[in-house]
């Protein structure tokens, strides 16, 4: 479970750097996930906009896979 934790750990913060720009600790995701320590406003807000862009493109996704569904359905039906 340990290894499992570290590499999600390891991936939002490299994700976060990735799609943010934010230089962001795996340590400091860690203790945010588990509520540890107060953390700096900005590292919240950098965990936010990661947040945020996971939710549009998951929105994006849905919004995609929907439209294909209502194709295919469409063409089936033709």
């Amino acid at each position: 479970m340990g290894d499992t934790n570290d590499y999600a750990f390891e991936t939002v913060r490299r994700e976060i750097r990735h799609h943010i720009g934010e230089k962001i600790g795996k340590s400091t995701v860690e203790n945010f996930y588990y509520g540890r320590g107060n953390p700096k406003f900005n590292t919240v807000m950098s965990i936010m906009r990661w947040v945020e862009s996971k939710e549009v493109a998951s929105s994006v996704n849905n919004n995609n896979n929907a439209s294909s569904a209502n194709n295919n359905n469409e063409n089936n039906m033709g």
